[in-house]
């Protein structure tokens, strides 16, 4: 479990730097394997705006960006297929060192001038993926220290959790271990109760076939939803602990599951062909392409989430492609449940496939839970 040390914060009210948080979580048994932040000397790296991006004249997989600190421009040659004007980036100037002791120089590269670097995650020490520049918040001010940025926001913790201990494997829960231990006041988020629709002929039933293995099961419907781009702060939280945005809706999910530790899956509604959820075990040889793009064989051990006739997912371990949300959906079913620890743990150990979800329902995720859970994540929806 990786958490930020500012989402910490978020909900515990502490002023305890990364060195006093690891060593309360040591005291009260929560052992932390390792403390993650930039790798190296970042004091000379900056934040930068691209004010200027264009095709480089002699290469046609470059380009020529202009970036500005707020007081001078300069120019450099990038490679990286995301770099577009506009963007808030992380940038090396001549003389600064990468992590591993690269030096920036001025080059020419295919006849032009690359005075300094936009940096990727990679090349500030955060993560291994380098396919593209590192986009940062549009808030942050043009000539400010990126190390000071980077102190703020990923300062992380990596708690080595106990099979027993599935209630850690949250933000909320972490803070409120330390909050226990220290007496700080804890944070949590109340959702709204938001009042639903009349119920139409467009409604989704949902049947509990196998009450054993889903005793608890809630599905909200949201209509009129636009996918794109995650707000900042999202993605912010998600880099933090380790994940990648994908877009606006699968981010929710992704950053309530952090937060709570109750996992969610959101269903394209269009892509729900017979318009009902049924959660049964799955037949011998039944198939579905998960997420992954991986073909999945099921047996009877499987527990499935369907639309009474054919499998949308895996339940508690992974979503189905056929019904994944892209960016043509517009009506969204959300699903928050309670699966059977049991069924979780072996019906992923038979496939070999752990994911987020099947770590935190193996473990016993609260079923209590189910409720706010749903609630949190369809107000995130509706907010954004």
């Amino acid at each position: 479990m990786i958490t930020s040390l500012s989402w910490l914060k978020n909900h515990l009210a502490t002023k305890a730097n990364l060195t006093q948080v690891v060593e309360r979580l040591t005291e009260i048994g929560l052992e932390v394997e390792n403390i993650k932040s930039s790798n190296g000397n970042l004091d000379n790296f900056i934040i930068c705006k691209i004010v200027k991006s264009q095709k480089h004249p002699n290469a046609d997989k470059l380009s020529l960006a202009t970036v500005s600190d707020g007081f001078k421009s300069v120019e450099v040659v990038c490679g990286a297929p995301n770099v577009a004007e506009g963007q808030t980036v992380p940038f090396a100037p001549i003389g600064s060192s990468l992590p591993g002791g690269f030096k920036i120089k001025k080059v020419k590269i295919r006849g032009m001038e690359s005075t300094g670097m936009i940096c990727s995650e990679k090349e500030l020490g955060l993560s291994d993926y380098h396919d593209g520049i590192m986009e940062l918040p549009d808030g942050l001010q043009a000539g400010s220290s990126v190390t000071d940025w980077l102190m703020k926001e990923f300062q992380s913790i990596d708690l080595d959790l106990t099979p027993n201990r599935g209630d850690a494997l949250a933000v909320i829960g972490v803070a409120r271990d330390i909050s226990a231990k220290t007496g700080r006041k804890l944070n949590v988020t109340i959702p709204d109760k938001h009042k639903a629709a009349a119920l139409t002929k467009n409604h989704v039933p949902v049947k509990l076939t196998d009450k054993s293995g889903c005793p608890r099961y809630i599905a909200g419907i949201v209509h009129g939803i636009t996918v794109g781009p995650t707000p900042d702060w999202i993605v912010t939280k998600l880099k933090a602990s380790g994940l990648r945005s994908i877009n606006n809706v699968v981010d929710i999910s992704n950053v309530v599951l952090l937060e709570l530790g109750h996992p969610t899956h959101i269903f394209d509604l269009d892509k729900i062909s017979a318009k009902q959820i049924d959660v049964r075990k799955a037949k011998k040889g039944e198939k579905l392409v998960g997420l992954d793009g991986e073909t999945y064989k099921c047996s009877t051990d499987h527990l499935l989430i369907t639309d009474g006739k054919n499998p949308l997912a895996l339940a508690g371990i992974m979503g189905g492609k056929d019904s994944m949300v892209t960016e043509s959906t517009t009506s969204v079913l959300i699903e928050s449940a309670y699966f059977d620890p049991i069924t979780i743990r072996k019906g992923a150990k038979t496939l070999g496939l752990r994911s987020e979800a099947s770590r935190r329902f193996e473990r016993g995720a609260d079923i209590n839970a189910v409720s706010y859970t749903h609630l949190r994540a369809h107000e995130t929806v509706l907010d954004l």
